[in-house]
């Protein structure tokens, strides 16, 4: 099994540059289309101005993105608040002009730290608060401890993400049907295993910070993965106290709980 490492991998430049990166989009995923609209690319602004880490998000109010922390780190260990980050809402991130906003990663995200998978980073959750609103529809957020509860054991969910496919078509939105548990090992991830069949996927470069849905409800955000894309993986989870914590600062957590019937997955987002 290859190792664990970053489903980023590198702080690639392609908004920059135009650089057509290598395969690398979510395992046996199909093009998205318009079923998840609230997830959404996300590119990282270096202090010096040019381009950093291309990521995944998910929308969940007018203003506000999620996505990893990860995707802000600006060297091994710090990825501080304030930098600026643009947000693509379309199926193919460079078809629609960008809004930017402002990163803020969870207080306690820690790389190489007690409680985070391989010894990468706990509390692996960031915001993004845009400078402009965005229209609808928005993702849901867990009721609190929802996901232990329905992850207790091995169960399906959808994983949404911006990874890069093949020359001229990266950055399409893309999806593939994911199994997962809450992790033994880390309580606050969901793991998800290598796929054991075709019809599951496994997420890969640029699926950094992209959803874990079961229906519309944003269960999970993708954290790190195989380095040849094929799983494991983790996602850390948004129903824990520490995550409703930080995420309660920006967003009304009970006007935006899904109830049952936002985690309903039948086929459609």
């Amino acid at each position: 099994m290859a190792s664990l490492r970053l489903i980023l991998t590198t702080c690639v430049t392609v908004l920059a540059l135009g650089v057509v990166p290598t395969a690398g989009a979510i395992t046996n995923g199909s093009p998205d289309g318009d079923d998840h609209p609230y997830v959404v690319a996300v590119g990282q602004i270096l202090p010096n101005g040019g381009r950093g880490a291309f990521c995944s998000g998910t929308l969940v109010s007018p203003t506000v993105v999620l996505t990893a922390a990860h995707c802000g780190l600006l060297s091994p260990t710090s990825a501080p608040s304030g930098q600026t980050f643009l947000v693509f809402r379309a199926s193919v991130f460079n078809t629609v002009a960008p809004v930017p906003g402002t990163f803020t990663p969870h207080p306690g995200f820690c790389v190489a730290c007690p409680g985070a998978p391989e010894g990468f980073g706990a509390n692996d959750l960031a915001v993004i608060q845009l400078a402009a609103p965005l229209p609808g529809p928005y993702a849901k957020l867990p009721r609190a401890d929802r996901v232990a509860k329905k992850f207790d054991k091995l169960k399906q969910l959808t994983m949404v993400g911006f990874g890069f496919t093949e020359a001229g078509t990266f950055g399409t939105r893309m999806k593939a049907k994911a199994q997962a548990v809450v992790s033994d090992q880390f309580n606050d991830f969901l793991f998800l295993p290598s796929p054991t069949k075709s019809k599951f996927g496994a997420a890969c470069r640029g699926d950094s910070g992209g959803a874990n849905l079961t229906g519309r409800t944003l269960v999970a955000v993708n954290s790190i993965g195989d380095s040849e894309c094929n799983g494991p993986s983790y996602s850390y989870r948004l129903d824990s106290a520490s995550a409703r914590s930080f995420l309660s600062k920006y967003v009304d957590l009970k006007g935006n709980e899904g109830n049952d019937d936002d985690e309903r997955d039948d086929g459609d987002g």
